[in-house]
């Protein structure tokens, strides 16, 4: 009577605490939205550790993940994902004076060995590395890692899907989103379910398909990633409203 849905706490804008430590996110709604039409109750389960979530799909722990999880090879070969419903785009989260710098791959690999931290992931570690490969990448392990980094201000730079650095350059204004050009990178976000599950995952992709045609992911697109307020309805949560209380 319950659907298990694994979260990785603190993956903004898909999964994150509020003030009174209620999950909210663009994920956090998709997981509601699909208990609901499956009419049962929906129990969120924290991942201490996100390494673990092949074992607990595989052991039948959750039943899916739902938290901004990007596609990429190694974790293709743990588990199987859902069709993709968002896109995220690679970029760096950079000091404001190094805007210029990272607008382009060429003048990134002018940077040489500049330092730069990376999420520990072989998929974004290659990406990177193939253009600019001069530069000296610290690979780091959490989401945690990485917000203590912008806080701190270890790096200068950190690699990142942009819809995630744009809410990290809300909450640490010294530093700004780029999205390097040429060749735009593009990751899938999906939802993973045990590799023995064909006919749960082939039920979850019929299910993005219904949310993707009823407007469900465009909207929470527009609220939780573009900031968009849908009409007057009473005001939902957001980072600007209810972390940096810069709205009323």
């Amino acid at each position: 009577g319950s659907l298990r849905v694994g979260v990785v706490a603190n993956r903004l804008p898909y999964v994150l605490a509020d003030r009174e430590g209620k999950l909210v996110g663009l994920d956090v709604e998709m997981g509601q939205v699909l208990g609901r039409d499956l009419g049962v109750k929906v129990e969120f389960i924290e991942l201490e550790n996100p390494a673990a979530l092949s074992a607990l799909l595989s052991n039948g722990r959750i039943d899916l993940a739902m938290s901004g999880i990007g596609v990429t090879p190694e974790r293709a070969g743990e588990m199987l994902f859902s069709d993709p419903y968002l896109d995220e785009t690679l970029a760096f989260v950079v000091k404001d004076h190094l805007r210029d710098q990272f607008s382009t791959w060429a003048e990134i690999r002018k940077l040489g060995g500049f330092p730069v931290a990376v999420p520990n992931l072989l998929y974004y570690i290659e990406k990177v590395k193939s253009r600019t490969p001069a530069l000296n990448l610290t690979p780091l392990d959490s989401v945690n890692q990485i917000d203590d980094s912008l806080k701190r201000e270890t790096f200068d730079a950190i690699v990142m899907p942009a819809e995630s650095g744009s809410v990290m350059s809300l909450l640490y204004p010294k530093f700004t989103v780029v999205v390097p050009e040429p060749g735009i990178v593009k990751i899938p976000l999906a939802y993973p379910v045990a590799r023995r599950d064909q006919d749960w995952a082939h039920f979850i992709n019929t299910w993005i398909e219904l949310k993707r045609r009823d407007g469900t992911i465009d909207a929470l697109y527009d609220h939780w990633i573009l900031g968009k307020q849908a009409g007057k309805r009473q005001p939902r949560w957001s980072i600007m409203r209810s972390v940096l209380h810069w709205a009323d």
